[in-house]
This record gives C-alpha cells, structure tokens and sequence, in this order.
C-alpha cells in the first residue's frame, strides 16, 4: 500500500526518534526507554519506506 504523505511521514518519524534521544539528557534514568521508541520510530519508518512504489 502506497502512503500519499509519504516524505512528510518519514520527517514526522525522524522528528519524534531525535525528541525521545533528546529527552534521555534531561532523563538520564530513562534513556533505556528513550532509546526503544525512538528505534520504534525509526521502524516506522523504514516501513514506510519499503512499501513506497519505485519511482
């Protein structure tokens, strides 16, 4: 399945991974957790990217 926004959901997905990295300096004690959805992000992502058609 092809997604319309498809560049504007890659931003969105790099946007949210780069915010939940940047919280583990405010919330060290948390950087285990930052690190495992700012990856699910990233997953996201790279969904998006294999289902986009070939241009």
């Amino acid at each position: 399945m092809s997604i319309s926004n498809a560049h504007r959901w890659l931003e969105i997905c790099e946007k949210q991974a780069k915010l939940l990295e940047n919280l583990s300096e405010t919330f060290p004690q948390r950087q285990r957790q930052h690190t495992q959805l700012s990856q699910s992000w990233r997953r996201v992502a790279a969904e998006i990217i294999t289902e986009q058609p070939l241009k």
